[in-house]
């Protein structure tokens, strides 16, 4: 029961790691937000450089991947997969929408 609890842990991890570094179409981004409400700073050269966003989203969703594959590897595999597959597609769908517009 425990693991299951942490395994869906790691699950709400993952998915908050993905809107953290997402920007939406109206411009909203989330970990922008949260970081700035922190005082902390959004880019490393000011407007310019690496996106902290971006990092710690990436920081946040290997460390949930990591999470669910050690918690539900060996008993569903099958789940495992299935994340592999949905982090795949989180990772590639900003690439895969800007090659339509």
């Amino acid at each position: 029961m425990k693991r299951n609890i942490l395994g869906i842990f790691f699950i709400v991890v993952m998915i908050f790691g993905f809107f953290f570094g997402v920007s939406f179409p109206n411009g909203f981004n989330l970990g922008d937000r949260i970081l700035t409400a922190m005082g902390l700073k959004l880019w490393s050269n000011g407007i310019t450089g690496f996106h902290y966003s971006g990092i710690y989203s990436l920081i946040l969703i290997i460390i949930a991947w990591t999470g669910v594959n050690q918690t539900f590897g060996k008993r569903y595999p099958k789940v495992t997969k299935i994340f592999w597959l949905l982090f795949l597609l989180m990772f590639l769908s900003p690439i895969i929408l800007k090659s339509l517009k």
